[in-house]
């Protein structure tokens, strides 16, 4: 299955666990509880310097060996689509070996904060419906980012995090499992907000 469609094939997942979230700003069971130390694959993962949402330029840095990076603009294809979106781009982790470990993310900038919120809500909506272990941390504030993280462990997922800040929305999903990623929970909120602190709309 393609990577980008990934996240469309998650919301419709059966249920297997029961949701926990959190408003406090603290992540909730069983989500995030007991994360180990971002790695130094996390660490290799970063890059520096401005992100490019239309290319998907400067968005990650060194793969895991074996894999490679690959992006892709799909601001063309979604131009005439009526979502309001400005650009749209992803950039992967990938390994031509079946199973290998992969990191997703994309990266989606709207022409004002409405879609966005629609978005990131219709996102969260389709894991809570489907009793998915969830934790969030909804800063209801401009220009603050709001965190989605969802525990998914199974069909070739390991965990998938969504945030959004303003009219900006990415999603970064690891698999196939958790056990068999070297990438951490801390290490994709590291990730994350990397990118969300580099990506200038």
């Amino acid at each position: 299955m393609s990577r980008i469609l990934i996240l469309l094939a998650i919301i419709a997942l059966v249920a297997v666990a029961c949701t926990a979230t959190s408003e406090s700003g603290e992540a909730s069971e069983p989500v995030v509880s007991g994360v180990p130390d971002t790695t130094a694959a996390g660490a290799a993962a970063l890059t520096t310097g401005s992100v490019d949402a239309d290319t998907c330029e400067g968005v990650l840095g060194a793969p895991p060996d074996g894999g490679t990076l690959k992006t892709r603009s799909f601001t063309d294809t979604i131009k005439d689509s009526g979502q309001s979106i400005k650009v749209m781009c992803n950039a992967d982790f990938e390994s031509s070996t079946p199973g290998d470990p992969f990191l997703s993310t994309t990266l989606i900038e709207f022409d004002t904060d409405e879609p966005a919120v629609d978005r990131y809500e219709m996102i969260k909506d389709g894991f809570v419906v489907n009793s998915m272990p969830i934790s969030e941390v909804n800063s209801a504030d401009e220009n603050l980012v709001d965190q989605l993280s969802i525990l998914i462990d199974s069909d070739g997922v390991g965990r998938i995090v969504v945030l959004r800040q303003n009219n900006r929305v990415l999603t970064i999903t690891i698999g196939p499992s958790m056990e068999a990623v070297p990438w951490t929970a801390a290490d994709i909120t590291m990730i994350g907000e990397s990118i969300m602190e580099r990506w200038k709309g």
